[in-house]
């Protein structure tokens, strides 16, 4: 591994004394070192990112702060908090520091808002633990701080549960929460993974303003690098339980020293960039060890003959789906609510369609109601020109392989108790393919196509990572040889560098096998990069549509300009004389049948 590099060591740091200060911070669970001597400091009214991927030590450091680890958890080294000893104190004087000075928001604030208590009480419990306020006085206050965090229609909420408000509004509850005591010192946890660009915006702002308004150091933990290159003021990049370089934000952006960085910087999307797929890859880290045990990381990519020639000839051929008037209504106690009203578009042969909006503008239903697993109450959906919405169960049956779907959530969307092979091959069964060895052959094949190992096929999915259960989710929809898939936010929960490889992937698939794609997401830079048309969604309409060249600089809708307005982009660029080296995956270049030979079922 590369020492650790810091790239503004000439910062003064003596104006005033850190507000936290971790140092030689290590996390053991016995024999696993989670967290592998971390420091880094945190001034008043400071933003320090603490930037990482999926199991690098963010949230264990995060919750090593915060002292709730557990007993199993291991802790040595030193967390200082205005000049306190954190390990030193008594685990009552902890309690008491928690929630008064030190506050958290975490990733998901359905699971840490209590489901059978209102906003109200859960807000004003804080408030009468810390500040020993009345229920009347704590009820009073709790309604301010909803209104701090603006929360709509703010004095009906309080009496509100969790389930009754949108994701968006439950993390503002959260911030509610752990701003009430007015801490000096916020750690927030992935605080709008998920969550729409405008919703993403509006937190963020909030989260800046408290910390303006309070003197309030920030410790935003997060991967996503466009949130941190416009809101931190200082970056922390972490990889394997270890801080391999810091600095302020401008210098990590322009001036990234460590490899590692390097390549988290070289696989994120911007909307500012011109990337698209046709035209290359992403660059993905690949992580090497050597012999004597350092690890090394490269970055490669390949250029891509452009298709988008042939694409636009594929314009005079009949579409492959087309959509007209379509229409899906819900039945509410209010009466009918039109989640989709009155969408019409195509997607011709090849193409990527894009299609974003907020959560609630009809996209997910829209999905469903292609699919068939939403009646539509109105309109046509043709597939290769036959009506399918009319069709009963039974007569859609022939049509389903034509048509499948990735999910956002891979793990939830395969069943945890069979094996890849058992998942792959009870598709296959369902549509008819008798032969064992016609099954087996096919399930070998596509395993290959999306990169995983062939001994895969024996494991669940537990045992693989995020990104690898995207690619069985793909390996899924894809075994049936559709012509349209429909991807659902599909790498939305992903890291940033499996989130290039997953892109990569689905654009080597689409050539290969002349795929259409619906993409759907509210992570506009992602669309951007993969779509060849855009439509916007909003209240259930389609506003606008346009070439992926075209309506990003170009958006004619005011809602369209809101979108691309809330997107985070950093205030730095990377210097554009620094370039990735292009190289290529040997195993692309093996003919399948090689890789069968060498594993029989």
């Amino acid at each position: 591994m590369n020492a650790v590099v810091n790239v503004d060591d000439h910062r003064d740091m003596s104006l005033n004394s850190p507000l936290l200060n971790v140092s030689d911070l290590q996390v053991r669970y016995g024999n696993y070192h989670a967290v592998k001597g971390v420091n880094f400091h945190v001034a008043r009214g400071e933003t320090l990112a603490l930037v990482g991927e999926s199991g690098c030590g963010k949230s264990t450091t995060a919750m090593a702060i915060m002292r709730l680890l557990g007993g199993r958890a291991e802790l040595t080294g030193r967390v200082d908090f205005d000049g306190l000893d954190l390990s030193g104190i008594s685990d009552p004087q902890m309690r008491n520091l928690r929630g008064n000075d030190i506050s958290m928001v975490f990733q998901d604030p359905m699971t840490s808002l209590n489901p059978v208590l209102s906003i109200g009480e859960q807000i004003g419990e804080v408030l009468r633990r810390h500040r020993g306020l009345s229920r009347k006085d704590a009820r009073a206050e709790s309604l301010t701080l909803l209104r701090k965090v603006r929360i709509p229609n703010a004095e009906a909420r309080l009496d509100d549960y969790a389930h009754n408000l949108s994701g968006g509004q439950r993390q503002r509850v959260m911030i509610a929460i752990a701003v009430a005591c007015k801490p000096r010192l916020l750690i927030a946890d992935e605080p709008t993974t998920a969550l729409d660009v405008t919703v993403q915006a509006h937190i963020l702002q909030l989260l800046k303003e408290l910390s303006e308004e309070y003197a309030m150091g920030l410790l935003l933990i997060t991967h996503d690098l466009g949130v941190v290159g416009q809101w931190a003021d200082r970056v922390a990049v972490m990889y394997d339980g270890l801080i391999v370089e810091s600095g302020s934000t401008e210098a990590i952006f322009t001036r990234p020293q460590h490899p590692y960085t390097q390549g988290l910087l070289g696989a994120s999307l911007r909307l500012d960039s011109d990337s698209h797929y046709a035209s290359a890859s992403l660059p993905e880290i690949n992580v090497r060890r050597s012999e004597s045990g350092a690890i090394q990381f490269e970055l490669h990519s390949y250029p891509r003959a452009s298709s988008l020639p042939e694409r636009a000839a594929k314009a005079d051929l009949s579409p492959i789906l087309e959509v007209r008037h379509l229409c899906t209504e819900y039945k509410t106690r209010q009466g009918l609510v039109r989640a989709v009203n009155d969408v019409s578009f195509k997607i011709q042969p090849g193409e990527t369609l894009g299609l974003v909006g907020e959560s609630g503008c009809g996209k997910s239903t829209l999905s469903k109601t292609i699919l068939g697993l939403i009646r539509a109450s109105n309109g046509q959906i043709l597939l290769n020109g036959t009506d399918i919405a009319p069709l009963s169960e039974k007569q859609l049956r022939a049509y389903r392989p034509l048509v499948q779907m990735v999910f956002q959530d891979p793990y939830g969307s395969l069943n945890p108790k069979h094996s890849v092979y058992r998942i792959l091959d009870g598709v296959l069964k369902n549509h008819g393919i008798k032969q064992a060895q016609q099954r087996s052959q096919r399930i070998l094949d596509i395993i290959a196509r999306v990169g995983l190992p062939l001994s895969a096929v024996w494991k669940y999915p537990h045992e693989f990572s995020g990104g690898q259960r995207q690619r069985v989710g793909i390996a899924r929809a894809l075994i049936l040889r559709p012509s349209l898939v429909i991807l659902d936010e599909a790498v939305s929960s992903l890291d940033v560098s499996v989130r290039a490889q997953i892109l990569n992937l689905l654009a080597d698939l689409k050539e290969e096998f002349g795929l259409s794609y619906l993409f759907i997401s509210h992570d506009l830079s992602v669309v951007k990069y993969m779509a060849d048309r855009v439509l916007v969604m909003h209240d259930g309409q389609i506003v606008e549509e346009g070439a992926h060249e075209g309506i990003w600089k170009n958006a004619r809708h005011d809602y369209t300009r809101k979108l691309i307005g809330s997107v985070p982009v950093p205030r730095y660029r990377v210097n554009d004389d620094e370039s990735v080296p292009y190289t290529h995956s040997a195993w692309q270049d093996l003919p399948v049948a090689m890789l069968l030979s060498r594993f029989a079922i």
